[in-house]
C-alpha cells in the first residue's frame, strides 16, 4: 500500500540507524549543513526529532486542521492538516508522525493510519509490551526513543490481526440472515380480511386488488418470545421499528410481507423469526395458505450482491419523516441509558455513573457513540446529538 510505503520511508530516513550510528537524515544534515538555509535547517531538525505516536482527535477545524491528544506522551497539540480536517471526526484514533516547525505542527508525509476505536486498548497494550522489550534490549527508556526505533511495529500489529467478521444479531439475540419464505394463497380479499383482525400485522398498502404489503409487528400474539437467548457481548444489533404517526409509540418490526396475485412472500432477519412467522401465517390464514419453500442468505453474500448491482437511488425523505426518525434515534439511545451491559459489569449507564470508575467507563462508551454519530453527520446522514445522552446521565 502507498500509505505503508510512505510511513516506512519516513521511518527509514529519520529513524533507521546506519553503521555510523546516525540516521540518513542526520548524515545529510551534517554533510549539507553549510549549504542549508535557516528555514531548511529548522525543517530537517524538526523531522529528525519527530516520532510516530497514537492520537485521539479532540476537535476538528474544517478546512484548517484538528486538535489531538497524544495518548502515549500525554498533552494536546493543534495540527495543521487540511485534508485531515475533511477526513477525521471527533474521537477518531490515528497513528501519525508529527513534526513541529516554528510552533506549527504538521503530519509528516503519508504516515497517518486510522485505528478502529474498539482496537485501541489492544493496540496500547501491545505497544506497552513492545516498549518493555525494547527497554531491556536497548537500555533506552521513554516513548520517543521506542517509537523512533520501532514505530514499524504498529504496522506489524495490524498485519497480524486475525480476520474479524462483524456479528449481526436481532433483538432476540439470533444471528442475522436474510430469510425468505414463499407461500401460495387464496384470493387477496379473503387474505386481507383475515389480517385486518390481527393486532400483530399492519396493512401498509393494497393496490389494484392483486398486490399488498404488510408489516409483521412485535406486539399482541407476537410480542413475547419464550426462547431466552443471551445477547452477544460483541456484535451489531440490527433493529427495524415502526413509528406511530404521533411519534410517541414504536414497535419492532419482525418481518415484511409482499403479496403478488396468488404469491405471498415473508421476509425476516433470522431463521427463528421466519420459522415463527410461518407458523403465525398458518394460524391466521389456515387453508388459505400453502407453504412452498424457504431460502436463506448470509449478510456478507447479501452485501456483495447489493454492491455488484450498482448504487441505488436514495428516496426523497420529507422533513416530517426526518424528524420522526430523529426522535426514534433519540428514544433508542435513551433506552440505552437503562440497558444492562457486560462492558459495565452488568450495570446500566445510569447506574454506572454513580461511581468515578463507572463514570469514566460510560464516558468512554459515549465517545464511541459520538464518534459514529459525528461520522454520520459529516457524511450528511441522520445523526444523534450525543449531548442529549450526556444531559440524561448528568455528564455535561
Amino acid at each position: 500500500m502507498a500509505e505503508d510505503h510512505g510511513a516506512f520511508t519516513e521511518w527509514f530516513l529519520n529513524d533507521f540507524l546506519l553503521p555510523s550510528g546516525k540516521t540518513i537524515m542526520e548524515e545529510f544534515y551534517s554533510a549539507q549543513f553549510s549549504r542549508l538555509t535557516p528555514e531548511e535547517r529548522a525543517i530537517l531538525e524538526a523531522h529528525m526529532v519527530g516520532y510516530t505516536s497514537v492520537y485521539e482527535i479532540q476537535e476538528v477545524f474544517e478546512g484548517k486542521g484538528f486538535r489531538a491528544k497524544d495518548l502515549l506522551m500525554g498533552g494536546e497539540l493543534e495540527i495543521r492538516e487540511v485534508s485531515g480536517s475533511r477526513q477525521f471526526v471527533k474521537w477518531d484514533i490515528i497513528t501519525a508522525r508529527v513534526y513541529t516547525v516554528n510552533g506549527i505542527s504538521k503530519i509528516a508525509g503519508p504516515t497517518t493510519q486510522m485505528v478502529p476505536r474498539d482496537l485501541l486498548d489492544s493496540l496500547m497494550g501491545f505497544l506497552r509490551q513492545e516498549q518493555e522489550v525494547f527497554t531491556r534490549e536497548a537500555g533506552k527508556e521513554g516513548w520517543p526513543a521506542f517509537m523512533k526505533a520501532r514505530a514499524y511495529r504498529i504496522r506489524h500489529y495490524f498485519s497480524n490481526l486475525p480476520e474479524q467478521k462483524r456479528v449481526f444479531h436481532t433483538d432476540e439475540g439470533h444471528q442475522v440472515v436474510i430469510a425468505r419464505a414463499e407461500h401460495r394463497i387464496g384470493t387477496l380479499r379473503e387474505v386481507i380480511a383475515r389480517f385486518e383482525k390481527e393486532y400483530d400485522f399492519m396493512i401498509d398498502e393494497v393496490k389494484s386488488g392483486k398486490e399488498a404489503k404488510l408489516s409483521w409487528i412485535k406486539r399482541g400474539p407476537s410480542k413475547e418470545w419464550p426462547e431466552a437467548v443471551k445477547l452477544p457481548e460483541k456484535g451489531l444489533l440490527i433493529q427495524s421499528k415502526m413509528l406511530h404517526e404521533s411519534g410517541k409509540l414504536e414497535w419492532p418490526v419482525l418481518g415484511t410481507i409482499s403479496i403478488m396475485s396468488d404469491r405471498l412472500t415473508l421476509e425476516c432477519l433470522s431463521r427463528e423469526r421466519l420459522e415463527r412467522g410461518n407458523k403465525r401465517l398458518k394460524e391466521i390464514l389456515g387453508d388459505l395458505i400453502e407453504h412452498t419453500e424457504d431460502s436463506f442468505q448470509n449478510v456478507d453474500e447479501a452485501m456483495k450482491k447489493r454492491a455488484h448491482s450498482g448504487p441505488e437511488k436514495e428516496p426523497k425523505v420529507s422533513r416530517h419523516a426526518n424528524l420522526l426518525v430523529q426522535a426514534q434515534l433519540t428514544r433508542q439511545y435513551q433506552d440505552w441509558t437503562d440497558a444492562k451491559m457486560p462492558a459495565l459489569n452488568g450495570m446500566s449507564p445510569r447506574e454506572a455513573v454513580r461511581t468515578p470508575e463507572g463514570r469514566q467507563r460510560v464516558h468512554d462508551l459515549l465517545k464511541d457513540i459520538e464518534n459514529a454519530e459525528e461520522r454520520s453527520r459529516k457524511e450528511g446522514r441522520l445523526y444523534l446529538d450525543v449531548a442529549v445522552l450526556k444531559k440524561e446521565l448528568g455528564l455535561e
